[in-house]
């Protein structure tokens, strides 16, 4: 249920908030090989824009940063979201506005920025927002009160076509958590997949285009759906709770979690495997071909990943003292950018083949 998600996600972040890790001063060698260095940060907590602000997500596109920022009243989401522009050395270009509170994820496809927001945490709906980067227009193209759930992921298979990840809010019906639809952008139209309907409470979808499949995480099962055969047609079970799912050609990273201790785990020729430990609130990124783990224990590290999720190299975070890592991108020549959720920075980080 949502009302429950998300406080689950409000005692999190004032864990964090209350144990967070440490500053980290060092680049550190890592663990294996690889060339992948700390460079700078760019610190966005003195703009205006971030008063009372989150960093939730950050994407790269065109030479540009887009970074979004939710805003909060105590623990409760307050106001629309903002999502700023910025090039590479860290200067606002344009600032936009979501048409509902607390994004969730933002994703660029085209000329188009979507902004998927999740509403507050009890009762009021959230949706997705399209915004004309040429234009600066922003228009409304799911409602969560019209559509009786919110949006908390979305994987594009085309320019028109995309699968999204809905999640039940507390005035909705409580059958099931969560479901998956089809979301056809034309006219914005939603389509659940009844294939999937007994799959509730998905907590993640991924989308592989090589092998045009869409992976969904279900409690501790990992589920791949071909869109062409409309099946399921390989599951696995994994030792702990899925958070996220990446994917890159045949090969899917899930992130696991109890709570208080993780692995991520890799699945390659259908069968899963799981890995090394990492922090149980880690985060999951894919960026210029490569699988990255955003840690926050041990004063936080960027964990380096082959597509096929061996580690190339860990780097220790800089200038944070609670970093919280929300977000991974790359601008396809090297550079890696990581966004820090309380305080308002976006790490660079240099990668080099």
């Amino acid at each position: 249920m949502k009302k429950w998600f998300n406080l689950y996600l409000a005692a999190t972040f004032a864990a964090l908030v209350l144990f967070g890790c440490s500053k980290s001063s060092n680049d550190g060698d890592g663990n294996g090989g690889g060339d992948i260095t700390y460079k700078r940060s760019i610190d966005l907590s003195s703009l205006p824009e971030a008063s009372q602000a989150k960093l939730q997500d950050v994407k790269y596109n065109n030479g540009k940063i887009y970074a979004a920022f939710q805003y909060f009243n105590g623990w409760v989401p307050a106001g629309n979201s903002k999502i700023l522009e910025l090039d590479e050395a860290g200067n606002v270009l344009r600032t936009f506005e979501s048409n509902f509170m607390n994004v969730v994820e933002i994703e660029i496809r085209g000329n188009n920025l979507f902004v998927l927001d999740m509403g507050d945490y009890f009762a009021v709906d959230g949706g997705i927002t399209k915004i004309d980067l040429t234009s600066a227009t922003a228009q409304t193209i799911l409602d969560g009160a019209t559509a009786g759930a919110d949006p908390a992921k979305i994987e594009f298979v085309s320019d028109n076509e995309a699968y999204l990840l809905m999640l039940k809010g507390f005035n909705d019906d409580l059958s099931e958590d969560s479901y998956v639809a089809t979301f056809n952008l034309n006219n914005n139209s939603l389509s659940p997949v009844d294939e999937l309907g007994a799959k509730n409470s998905v907590k993640t979808i991924s989308y592989n285009q090589n092998t045009n499949a869409l992976w969904l995480g279900s409690g501790s099962n990992v589920y791949k759906y071909s869109l062409a055969n409309k099946e399921i047609d390989f599951n696995a079970t994994t030792q702990l709770p899925i958070s996220s799912i990446k994917s890159a050609g045949a090969t899917t990273v899930t992130i696991e979690t109890d709570y208080t201790a993780g692995k991520y785990g890799v699945i390659s020729n259908n069968k899963y495997s799981s890995k090394k430990v990492i922090d149980s609130d880690a985060d999951v990124g894919f960026a210029d071909g490569n699988f990255y783990i955003l840690e926050c224990k041990d004063n936080g590290k960027l964990t380096y990943l082959t597509a096929d999720g061996e580690i190339i190299k860990q780097v220790p975070f800089e200038n944070s003292a609670y970093f919280n890592p929300h977000g991974v991108c790359g601008n396809g020549n090297g550079k890696i950018f990581v966004g820090s959720y309380e305080d308002l920075t976006i790490s660079v980080f240099e990668a080099k083949n």
